[in-house]
């Protein structure tokens, strides 16, 4: 699937007149967040993949970064979080590195979900349901709880109702940014599969199209890494041969792909202060 011309009807109707800047912004903040990971991926010179799992931590400021100044853009840090999160009007953007190849379908992928994360996907809950706003999205436990007492229409004008839309992105220290889309998403079960009721692709345009200077949170063109075991150019390095695709079974799609126990981390650490 390839990403539409120009902004759909879907993000006309969650950002107005945001969603062409965001159609460039948001892929542009991804390969900046790539860029980072990568450099300290080389620069440890691990042979696994944990340090280019901080990108997960990257990508929330180069996307904070490059929205900030937008027009009706606020940036908050959710309770407990390590990070801020940008939000355009009503809608939460949250990015999600879900794979570190192409082979599985988004639908397939499986969210670890955290306190925060749970908070996120509360707010794509349907209409007629009691939905978290954002100011309960910072409140303390007490007042959450006389929020729970109080009838659904009470609830209901306590604030604006606020909307997550999530930004899903597979990357890997080699290929760099392979795909993104963005849509609406819901928690379908516990064991954090995602129920898409939309989503549809980002325009990824190469890095060097985008242009930017390291440091500027702007993506860059990757320049080839020179074998650090001798001066010879010709010598032959042990990933001389193409790197192969992860195998991804379906039956347990994605399986620890979005956890901090596997070798090709795609996080690290956990949502939530330590």
């Amino acid at each position: 699937m390839t990403a539409p011309d120009g902004p759909s009807a879907w993000a006309q109707e969650r950002f107005g007149d945001a969603a062409g800047i965001l159609r460039r912004e948001i892929p542009a903040a991804l390969w900046g967040a790539h860029r980072r990971a990568l450099e300290g991926h080389l620069g440890l010179g691990l042979k696994t993949n944990e340090a280019y799992g901080l990108i997960w931590l990257a990508q929330h400021e180069e996307l904070v970064a490059r929205l900030r100044g937008l027009d009706g853009a606020r940036v908050f840090k959710p309770k407990g979080a390590r990070y801020e999160l940008a939000m355009i009007g009503n809608v939460v953007l949250y990015p999600w590195r879900y794979s570190d190849g192409t082979r599985v379908p988004l639908e397939y992928a499986r969210m670890e979900l955290s306190d925060v994360r749970r908070a996120l996907l509360a707010l794509a809950e349907p209409p007629d349901e009691e939905q978290l706003t954002l100011d309960s999205f910072f409140a303390a436990d007490d007042e959450l709880e006389a929020d729970e007492e109080q009838s659904r229409e009470d609830f209901r004008r306590l604030a604006e109702v606020v909307r997550v839309v999530f930004v899903a992105y597979a990357s890997n220290p080699r290929s760099g940014i392979l795909s993104a889309e963005w849509g609406d998403a819901a928690q379908a079960d516990e064991d954090g599969h995602l129920k898409w009721t939309h989503h549809e692709p980002l325009p990824m345009a190469a890095p060097g199209e985008a242009g930017g200077d390291a440091g500027s949170g702007q993506p860059s063109p990757l320049r080839p890494v020179a074998p650090t075991g001798g001066s010879s150019s010709s010598a032959r390095r042990f990933d001389d041969a193409p790197m192969p695709e992860p195998v991804l079974m379906p039956k347990s799609p994605l399986t620890g792909v979005d956890s901090e126990q596997q070798e090709t981390t795609i996080e690290t650490g956990t949502d939530e202060e330590h």
